[in-house]
């Protein structure tokens, strides 16, 4: 069983749109199974189905340097469907920030 283990507080308060196809929110640092990863949900905010939806963020250690980025990567988001994802780095990080959305 997954345990999860809260790292950093809510990143985004708000919903994030990306180009007004898909939004984001509930954007989160979290422990699981001993490795941080950004979970957080993505919604098709449209009437058609997407084929492949990668989220990318860059991940900052707790002084604020940029240690990388982590990837969540998803296919057949539906017209109005939510996707709970989780992208990983396989580093340590404290906060997450989304820096590009692709949309196939």
């Amino acid at each position: 069983m997954r345990k999860f283990l809260a790292v950093a507080a809510m990143l985004l308060s708000s919903v994030a749109m990306a180009d007004n196809r898909l939004s984001i929110s509930d954007i989160r640092v979290v422990k699981v199974d001993g490795s941080q990863v950004v979970q957080g949900y993505a919604r098709n905010e449209t009437s058609a189905a997407f084929g492949t939806t990668t989220l990318i963020f860059k991940v900052y250690d707790g002084a604020g340097n940029m240690v990388g980025n982590a990837v969540a990567s998803g296919m057949g988001l539906g017209p109005g469907e939510s996707w709970k994802f989780t992208a990983t780095s396989g580093l340590d990080f404290k906060t997450a920030e989304v820096t590009a959305v692709q949309i196939n």
